[in-house]
């Protein structure tokens, strides 16, 4: 099989990365990144349906703004979550703030979540109305088909440094979550 280049996303020169991509068909892709962008494959060309609307600072946007997860339900239920950071470059502060969109066939839903527990890197649903998002630092939140709520914190969990990474849940409340983490000796820090 031979590769061929389908995107040729962003100006020269500018340091995009797509962390998500999810193929229905070959006629259906969908993609986000650290570009603040939704995109869709339609077999032919790349559209953009959805992008954070970040004023006329661009660059920051880029730098702060990122779609780290996307999931397909159905034609009318796409889920796509990240971060953003509100200070970003701001040495005092370390705020990675989450942020879920949702498409529902139409238009796109924006969901804010508490501040400074990670970017969203994974969801997963068991049904439309009963969903879960996990943020990097091991928030996990639930969906109930109106709203996103607390649904339980890995802070239990051994290690330092984690990073949580990916969650998925059967339906009946089973939940496996992954991380990396880094173990650190506590006598010599190391």
């Amino acid at each position: 099989t031979d590769w061929s280049n389908i995107g040729g996303w962003g100006p020269s020169g500018n340091y995009y990365y797509y962390y998500s991509i999810v193929a229905i068909s070959q006629n259906e892709v969908w993609a986000c990144g650290n570009d603040y962008r939704i995109r869709r494959y339609n077999g032919v060309s790349w559209e953009l349906l959805y992008e954070i609307n970040c004023g006329t600072n661009s660059w920051s946007c880029v730098t702060v703004h990122s779609f780290t997860s996307l999931l397909y339900l159905s034609e009318s239920s796409v889920w796509v979550g990240g971060g953003y950071y509100e200070s970003y470059g701001d040495p005092n502060e370390d705020d990675n703030d989450p942020f879920i969109v949702h498409y529902n066939g139409t238009d796109f839903t924006e969901y804010s979540l508490n501040d400074n527990v990670g970017e969203i890197t994974s969801l997963s649903f068991v049904e439309e109305d009963e969903g879960y998002a996990l943020t990097s630092f091991g928030q996990v939140y639930h969906w109930n088909g109106i709203g996103w709520s607390i649904h339980t914190t890995m802070e239990d969990m051994p290690g330092t440094g984690a990073y949580y990474k990916d969650i998925v849940v059967w339906e009946d409340g089973t939940m496996f979550v992954t991380r990396d983490y880094q173990w650190y000796d506590s006598d010599t820090q190391e």
